[in-house]
């Protein structure tokens, strides 16, 4: 929501605007999913999410954990890692004009198979 989309010759010479400022000057909601796992979202956007143009390294992260003191159980660590790679292909992917934006309304049977596979990943932290 933070890229803004590149422009196109008929909109050239206008400043480009992210998709999140857009929806804030219509008044559209913002919609966010549900976070199962809020300590490891703040650990995604303490280490990262991205560096430059690439993803959070295995360094970055055993670097964080060094200062911190959190050690990563490897399922966070590649939970992260993941979540880096996401975060910089959508990155990438959004500034395309007709790329949709995330966190859309999406028919129920895509949000529940998001939400079983949050939920796998719940239990399989549990099993740890």
């Amino acid at each position: 929501m933070n890229t803004a989309p590149e422009v196109d010759d008929k909109g050239k010479g206008q400043e480009p605007v992210t998709r999140l400022e857009a929806k804030k000057a219509k008044g559209e909601r913002i919609l966010l999913p549900d976070m199962s796992l809020p300590y490891l979202t703040n650990w995604f956007f303490e280490i990262g999410p991205i560096t430059g143009e690439g993803v959070i390294t295995w360094q970055e992260m055993a670097a964080w954990e060094r200062i911190t003191g959190v050690e990563l159980d490897p399922w966070e660590a590649a939970t992260l890692r993941l979540l880096s790679t996401h975060w910089l292909n959508m990155k990438h992917e959004a500034r395309k004009p007709n790329c949709p934006q995330p966190m859309t309304e999406q028919p129920v049977e895509v949000r529940d198979k998001v939400s079983r596979q949050f939920e796998m990943m719940k239990a399989f932290a549990r099993k740890r």
